[in-house]
């Protein structure tokens, strides 16, 4: 399990998503000839929440900032959930944009991670979408979705 993962899993069940760990770590056992002491630890910790986000946090504890690929896999990572979540699974607009906006408080309240465009707007969707004219908006979150192209609150701001 990288870094990266770790902190998406931990991020996502604390915004009560479990079963994307839960499918990492069946597929883990599954594939993996030689499993690593933390993906054992998950998998005895079943489907206890706290135990695996407890599990995770041990696991990055001594993490530094600057091990961490912010902007590239970890940003993915999110974009590729809120993508399948919008668009595949369905989930409501003003659902996606609360869940986009949780996971950066959450992000943002685990680790002191670095000001940027990419996160302020995961920070920021729900009020873009309140305030903003909803076709523009939806071109606008698309943009970010795909492509990562930051949204500027103040485009929505009349």
């Amino acid at each position: 399990m990288t870094i990266e993962q770790a902190i998406y899993f931990k991020v996502l069940l604390s915004n009560g998503y479990t079963e994307e760990l839960l499918q990492y770590v069946n597929t883990a056992l599954e594939a993996q000839s030689t499993l690593s002491d933390v993906v054992l630890e998950l998998a005895y910790a079943g489907n206890d929440r706290e135990k695996l986000i407890s599990i995770l946090s041990e696991y990055l504890i001594e993490l530094k900032n600057d091990e961490i690929d912010f902007d590239g896999k970890l940003i993915d990572m999110f974009l590729a959930f809120f993508r399948r979540k919008y668009r595949e699974e369905n989930m409501p607009l003003d659902e996606l944009v609360t869940v986009m906006r949780n996971c950066a408080m959450c992000y943002s309240n685990l680790w002191d991670a670095p000001n940027n465009s990419l996160w302020f707007t995961m920070y920021v969707v729900d009020e873009c979408y309140e305030w903003g004219e909803r076709t523009h908006f939806l071109q606008t979150l698309n943009d970010f979705l795909d492509y990562k192209k930051p949204m500027r609150f103040s485009d929505f701001c009349y």
